[in-house]
Formats: C-alpha cells, structure tokens, sequence
C-alpha cells in the first residue's frame, strides 16, 4: 500500500510540474506502469488528423493493434464508462469485460475524460490471465486525476497555434475559398475551425445545388476517424435517409437543433444507430444561407451533451453566416472564370473567321485560285 500511495505522489507531481510533452508523457506511463506492476502503459490520444500513441520508455509506442483497433477500444470504455479488461490476437481486440475480476484477460483500457474528446486513454498489459484484482483497478481510477492534468496541460499547448491558425481561416473564409480551383481541402480546414470555435467535435459541410435542389459532396473536418468505415458511410452514405436533416434544413431554411441525438424520432432509425455507433450525443443542423439563398447545410455533432439554448443556436448560425460569403465569393469567382473563358474562346474563334472570310474573299469559289483582288493587293 505504501508502494502504491508514493507512485501516486510521483505521478501527481509529474502531472503538475513534468514538462507538457511526448518525452514528459513516456515519463507518465514509466511512473504507472511500476505503481500498478504492468508490464506495458502506453497512452493513446487524438491529434488533427489522426490517433497517437505514447508508451513506456521500455516498450515504446506499439499497443498491438491498429487504428480500428482503438477505436474499438475507445467505444467499449465509453460505453461501459469503467475500465474494461480483453485481449489482442494477431491484431485485432476481442473478448471484452469489465476489468475488475477478469479472468483470462491480457490488457486493460481506462479513458482520459479530457474537457475536449472521449479520444483519450490508457491501456496496460500485465500479467493478469489469472485474474485482474480490483485493487489495481481502484488504484487505476485513484491515478486518473492526475493523468487527465496532464494530457490537458499537453494537449492544450499544442492546441492554441493551431487554433489561431484556424480561426485566421475561418475569418478569412472568402479569401481561402478563391485561392484554388478545389475547393474540398479548404472546407476541410474551414470544417475544422468550426470545430474548434464552437465545441462541437465533429463538423460535416455539406453544398447545395439549388439549381437541380441536389445535395453535393460532403466535407468534414479533420479528425481521428477521417479514413475509417463509419466515415465512408457517411461521407457516401448508402440511401437518402442520410440525406433528410441536411435536406429539411435547407427548405425550411432553419436551424434544427437536436440535444438529444440518439433519440430524435424526426430521424430515420438507421441514423439514430448511426449517431450512436459514432457516439455523437448533441447536435445541430445549420442551413448556409447568403441573402435567403441556400448554398449548403451544415452539421455539428458532439460526444458531449448540448443544452442548444437559442443564443448557442444563433452562435451556430452565426458561424454558418461567416462560411456563406465564403461559398458566394467563391460562385462568383468561379462565373468569373468561366466568362473570361468563354470570352477568350469567342475571340479567338472571331480572329480564325477574320482570317477564312478574308481568304474566301481573295479566292475564286469554283477554282480556288486568287482572284482579281489578291492580284491587285499583290501589286
């Protein structure tokens, strides 16, 4: 016991005063992997664009298993919100359980509930196959303060450049959206600014073409299930029902805030079990309206419960309001090349009939040899 309350302490003042970095972190997971007898602590946490792990200065950075794996992983702990026990086999996570009294059970995964994502945890391999003693795992939860300080201290200074960057693009949409012809990777970085200033963690744009009152491609902001399955299911969605909260939105040209969004009978139940595979809990759908004129939807979503009173609802359309003079800009630019295209085309076509009217006029129809007015121009 007196082992366990000074790896406590270590880990608290490392927390609190260790330096907010990788090399602090891997300092972190030395600390409990010996207060808790594991043979391997190796924490995962979300970047921009992609998971990262971070493990003992014995074992390193590989967990086991890829980023599926994890986000496997992540699910479970937030759903059964205890630390849960199972086992990698060739790379792939199976036969969960509760971690306290496990048997047969090789690892244990703990979330870090930091103030921004559900993302964050710690995941242990030990020597437990014979049972997991719920004393490690009150021990476990006794260290959890203190890992969440740190990962919060850590994360937070890598995040406030970026959030400046971001909010630079998201002020700046007009000028961002007319620098290149593909529009779709400045969405992305517009979609992640939104994400930042608003709380929501995942942002998805979606255009519109009033013209064939079409929904177009769908853009969402970057982020740690960018490349997997769920997010291909919903950037392509399988069938229309994906499509009815943008498409609602749109026409009524309103916001239709959803607090609860894994209940929300106006949806399709293949969307509500969608929301809750990805663990989305509050959300929004925003049309982008410029003048009264649709120009796309967009969707907020958060792992964390939203209240969505009206004044969060006109920050939200606010925020819409910024991305319409950027997508208007942009439609304009767009006309503006096409018609200058359109213009060089008729001249030049213009200068190849100059050129065949005057060889017609110098030039015998029938015989095609010059006439008496290429002979006198000779002359």
């Amino acid at each position: 016991m007196k082992l366990a309350v000074e790896g406590l302490q270590q880990l608290a003042a490392l927390a609190a005063s260790g330096p907010a970095t990788r090399l602090g972190l891997t300092h972190i997971a030395d600390a409990l992997r010996d207060t808790l007898g594991a043979e391997q602590a190796c924490f995962v946490y979300g970047e921009d664009q992609d998971w990262a792990t971070c493990g003992d200065s014995l074992c390193g950075d590989d967990v086991g298993t890829g980023r599926t794996g994890l986000w496997i992983i992540q699910q479970q702990a937030q759903t059964q919100k205890k630390p849960v026990a199972f086992n990698i086999r060739s790379k792939r996570v199976e036969s969960f359980a509760r971690a306290a009294g496990a048997r047969g059970r090789e690892y244990v995964a703990a979330r870090i509930p930091i103030s921004e994502s559900p993302a964050e945890m710690v995941i242990l391999r030990g020597p437990w196959q014979e049972g997991i003693d719920r004393g490690l795992v009150r021990l476990l939860q006794a260290a959890r303060p203190s890992l969440v300080l740190f990962l919060e201290r850590m994360l937070n200074a890598a995040r406030v450049e970026r959030e400046r960057e971001q909010m630079t693009m998201l002020a700046n949409a007009a000028e961002v959206l007319t620098r290149g012809e593909e529009p779709r990777e400045a969405l992305a970085g517009i979609a992640s600014a939104m994400s930042s200033s608003t709380g929501f963690e995942l942002v998805t744009i979606v255009l519109w073409d009033e013209a064939t009152q079409k929904l177009g491609p769908r853009i969402i902001n970057k982020g740690r299930w960018e490349d997997n399955s769920l997010n291909q299911m919903w950037t392509n969605p399988p069938d229309s029902r994906f499509d009815v909260p943008f498409t609602e939105t749109i026409r009524a040209r309103q916001p239709l805030p959803s607090p609860d969004l894994q209940n929300d009978s106006r949806n399709s139940e293949k969307f509500l079990e969608f929301c809750r595979w990805i663990m989305a809990v509050s959300g929004a759908m925003v049309p982008v309206l410029f003048q009264d004129e649709p120009l796309a939807a967009i969707s907020f979503a958060s792992w964390r419960p939203h209240a969505l009173p009206p004044e969060e609802v006109e920050f939200l359309k606010g925020t819409a309001s910024r991305l319409a003079v950027g997508l208007k800009a942009m439609q304009m630019y767009r006309a503006l090349a096409e018609s200058k295209e359109q213009l060089e085309a008729y001249s030049k076509q213009l200068r190849v009939n100059t050129q065949i009217e005057h060889r017609l006029a110098r030039t015998d129809a029938l015989t095609g040899i010059p006439n008496r007015r290429y002979i006198e121009e000779v002359i």
